[in-house]
C-alpha cells in the first residue's frame, strides 16, 4: 500500500515537473516573442505557460500583452486578478505595476452606454455576439476599434447596428423600439361554387340554328325531278331511235328508195313506223336535254338544324327555306 502511494507520488511529482518545464520554456519564447512586438505569437504561449504553471509574474506579463495587443479590457481584468495575487503573496513590486496598469487602462478603454428604447422583458442584447446583462447597459467597456450591436425578443424583428470607438471615448447608443413580426398570412378562402343555371322549360328550342355537318348546301327541289325527266327522255329517245333504225331496215329490204315503190303494204307500213319513232326519239332528246340543262343552272338552297332538347326528348330539327 506504501509503495503504491510513493509510485503515485513519484509519477504526479514527475509531470508537475515536466509541466513546470514546459512552462518555463514557453514563459520564455513568449517574453521574447514580445520584446519583438509579435504580440499574436507570444499571448498564446504566455497563456499555455500559465495553464501548465499559473504564477502571478506569468499572468502580469500576460495582461501585459493583452494590452500590448489592443486587447485592453481582457488586460486590465488580468490585471485585477494580478493585482489580487500579488496582494496575496505579498509582493510589493508586482502590486505597485497591476495598480498602475489598471489606473492606466481605466483611462483608455472606452465606455458606451446602451440607451434601449424597447420595452419586451425578453429583450436580449448582445455585443460582438457576447449578451450583455442588463445592470451593465448603462456603461459597456469595449476595446477600440468596430464592434457589432444586436438586439433581440419574442415577436420582434432582430435589430443590428455597428459602432466604432476609439480610446477614451465615452458615448452613448441607441437601440430602438424592435419592429413587430408580421403573422403570417392566413390562406384564402376558396371560391364559392357557380350557380347551377336553372333548367331548360320542357319541349322547348335551346340555342341557335348553326350550320349542318356535311355539306353546307341543299340541292334545289326541282333538281332531281328534272334529272329523272332527263332520263327518261333519253333512254326514250335511244330506245325510239334504234326502233326507228329497225323498221327503217325492215322497210328497205321490201322497198326501193329511189325509185319510191315498195313491194308490198308491209313496207309502207314499216315506213310510216320508221318516221314516227324518228320524230318521236328526236322530241324526247330535246326534251331530255333541256331538262339536263335545266337541272344543271338550278341554285342551291341553304340548310341549317336546330337542336331540341326537353325533359323527355332531345333531337335535331331541320330548316330549309320553301321553293
Amino acid at each position: 500500500m506504501r509503495l503504491a502511494i510513493a509510485s503515485s507520488l513519484l509519477v504526479a511529482s514527475t509531470a508537475f515537473a515536466q509541466d513546470a518545464k514546459r512552462a518555463e520554456d514557453l514563459f520564455e519564447k513568449g517574453r521574447r516573442a514580445m520584446n519583438a512586438g509579435n504580440y499574436a505569437l507570444a499571448c498564446p504561449m504566455l497563456e499555455e505557460s500559465q495553464r501548465l504553471d499559473p504564477g502571478g509574474g506569468t499572468l502580469l506579463n500576460l495582461a501585459l500583452c493583452h494590452e500590448k495587443s489592443g486587447k485592453l479590457v481582457l488586460g486590465k481584468r488580468e490585471y485585477e486578478e494580478s493585482l489580487v495575487r500579488a496582494r496575496a503573496d505579498r509582493r510589493k513590486d508586482r502590486e505597485k505595476v497591476a495598480a498602475e496598469a489598471i489606473a492606466r487602462l481605466v483611462a483608455r478603454i472606452p465606455r458606451v452606454g446602451l440607451l434601449v428604447h424597447e420595452t419586451a422583458g425578453d429583450l436580449v442584447v448582445r455585443v460582438d455576439g457576447t449578451e450583455i446583462p442588463r445592470p451593465e447597459w448603462s456603461s459597456v467597456a469595449l476595446d477600440p476599434g468596430m464592434h457589432a450591436i444586436e438586439a433581440s425578443a419574442s415577436g420582434r424583428v432582430t435589430w443590428q447596428a455597428s459602432i466604432v470607438l476609439n480610446e477614451s471615448q465615452v458615448t452613448t447608443f441607441d437601440i430602438p423600439p424592435l419592429a413587430v413580426v408580421a403573422p403570417e398570412p392566413s390562406p384564402l378562402p376558396p371560391p364559392p361554387p357557380s350557380p347551377l343555371p336553372p333548367p331548360p322549360p320542357p319541349d322547348v328550342h335551346v340555342g341557335s340554328r348553326v350550320p349542318i355537318v356535311g355539306p353546307p348546301e341543299k340541292k334545289h327541289w326541282l333538281f332531281w325531278p328534272m334529272v329523272a325527266t332527263s332520263g327518261a327522255m333519253l333512254g326514250t329517245s335511244a330506245v325510239t331511235g334504234i326502233l326507228a333504225l329497225v323498221e327503217k331496215g325492215n322497210a328497205d329490204s321490201v322497198c326501193n328508195a329511189s325509185r319510191g315503190y315498195c313491194i308490198n303494204s308491209k313496207g309502207l307500213e314499216s315506213i310510216d313506223r320508221a318516221r314516227t319513232y324518228a320524230w318521236i326519239s328526236t322530241i324526247t332528246l330535246g326534251v331530255g336535254v333541256a331538262a339536263a340543262a335545266v337541272a344543271l343552272f338550278l341554285p342551291n338552297q341553304k340548310v341549317g338544324v336546330g337542336v331540341i332538347a326537353g325533359p323527355n326528348l332531345v333531337g335535331l330539327s331541320w330548316h330549309a327555306p320553301l321553293p
